[in-house]
């Protein structure tokens, strides 16, 4: 069990229930161990190993311990060692990918511009520019509502036709989905769009309905600030 991981090492404990024993290990990034203690499972005695080290209690280890299935083998060992090294190699791989991004981003005009809106950091705002590329191919902000799928659809029959408030959803779900994504967040930091946020439900509007309507309002706000070339200030 990984109880506790810091910039340079990881503890590790292992109880086993039945004989009343528990194992606890010390190792650097690199696999080394360099700090390992075996005792019996008193609480008092794991309390010292985890002090300082973890914020989990040792009775709350043991009653987690209890339900689970543990094994004590040199291939386990080399196997857990494995899967920390790719996990690692994966996490520096993203890292490095979005420090491109981020790159790659800031190069554009928009770029300083997406990310000073409140709740839009780089990975969000890149999804969000690459999607919309020019801003100039919009005319308007009806325009960019449709493209992102966000504009009400509408139902039309012979002579009869229909709008209802859901959106059409005919446009990039990408640039939907990261629209979406400041919407749920953005309400919580900027008293503006808190503002916004409770005016529609005093007006009876569910939560995820707002949430709707801010999507739009963010979009609206989007095209003006990438339009007129301006940042976000945002109102904490």
């Amino acid at each position: 069990m990984l109880i506790k991981k810091g910039q340079d090492t990881m503890i590790y404990v292992g109880i086993d229930v039945a004989s009343k024993k528990h194992d606890c290990f010390i190792m650097r990034n690199t696999g080394e161990v360099f700090s390992k203690k075996s005792a019996k499972a008193r609480i008092s005695s794991i309390d010292k190993i985890l002090h300082h080290k973890s914020n989990i209690t040792a009775s709350k280890l043991i009653e987690i311990a209890k339900s689970s299935i543990g094994q004590s083998e040199d291939y386990l060992a080399f196997e857990l060692k494995h899967t920390i090294d790719m996990i690692r190699f994966y996490q520096s791989q993203i890292e490095i990918y979005n420090k491109q991004i981020e790159h790659e981003l800031m190069q554009t005009e928009y770029g300083s511009i997406i990310t000073s809106i409140s709740g839009v950091g780089v990975i969000t705002g890149a999804m969000i520019i690459s999607e919309i590329g020019d801003i100039n191919n919009f005319n308007n902000t009806h325009q960019l509502l449709a493209f992102a799928g966000l504009d009400p659809s509408v139902y039309e029959s012979g002579n009869f036709s229909s709008s209802n408030n859901k959106p059409s959803k005919r446009g990039s779900k990408y640039l939907r989905w990261a629209i979406h994504q400041v919407s749920s967040s953005i309400w919580k930091w900027d008293k503006t769009f808190k503002a916004y946020y409770d005016k529609k439900i005093q007006e009876g509007r569910h939560h995820y309905v707002t949430i709707g309507h801010i999507d739009k309002k963010l979009i609206r706000v989007i095209f003006s600030l990438l339009k007129n070339k301006v940042l976000f200030i945002p109102q904490n």
